[in-house]
């Protein structure tokens, strides 16, 4: 152990850690300057942030990057925490989990625990999505609403495929998978189709082409 310790605060090692340090400091400036800006002028209440340490899309490189994203976001959170004691907490959290690598479904392995260290960080209100449906979803779902007070739960895309996702979860009626592919389309095709529980779909306005009001 002792050999450890002389081996960590070698030069080298201390020149590394204060490299990463700068790293993190640099990486968090202008996002904490423009929250800072609007902290003053509408107040820390009315504005919420959104993080993707796990994303891989527009150059992010996910936990291959140098530093790792829990390193990155966790030095943010921390800044945003030391404001939050001092008054100025934000509305909430809103973490882009890891289920999604931009428009397309990521590898989910060890997604339950990806976000584990977030709480230790920031004691404000968490927005969670995706982990909310995984595995048993009415299990999964009431484990995180009876978790705790502070979490806001994103379902919002479930609806595109469950007109009727409150009755559902509601009665505990199986729950339709969304279709990713579809969410960004120029068509009506599997956005008017998906039916409620027990229903058969109607394909009818797949094709429907929307038309001006006036």
């Amino acid at each position: 152990m002792a050999k450890e310790g002389i081996q960590f605060t070698t030069n080298d090692s201390v020149k590394e850690l204060i490299n990463v340090a700068v790293q993190l400091k640099n990486k968090a400036r202008s996002v904490l300057k423009i929250i800072d800006s609007f902290i003053q002028a509408i107040g820390a209440f009315k504005l919420a942030l959104r993080q993707s340490p796990y994303a891989t899309s527009e150059g992010a490189k996910d936990r291959s990057a140098e530093i790792n994203p829990i390193v990155t976001t966790g030095y943010m959170l921390s800044k945003m925490e030391r404001r939050a004691r001092q008054g100025k907490r934000l509305a909430y959290l809103s973490m882009t989990e890891p289920r999604v690598d931009g428009d397309k479904n990521a590898d989910v392995v060890g997604t339950k625990t990806y976000f584990s260290w977030l709480t230790l960080i920031w004691n404000g209100t968490i927005t969670k999505a995706g982990e909310c449906f995984s595995g048993n979803r009415h299990e999964t779902l009431q484990k995180i609403v009876n978790g705790d007070d502070r979490t806001l739960i994103g379902i919002s895309r479930y609806f595109t495929s469950n007109p009727d996702l409150v009755n559902r979860l509601k009665n505990s009626c199986p729950v339709t998978p969304c279709d990713r592919s579809t969410f960004f389309t120029n068509d009506n095709k599997r956005h008017l189709n998906f039916s409620k529980f027990g229903d058969g779909e109607d394909h009818s306005g797949d094709y429907v082409q929307p038309t001006a009001l006036v």
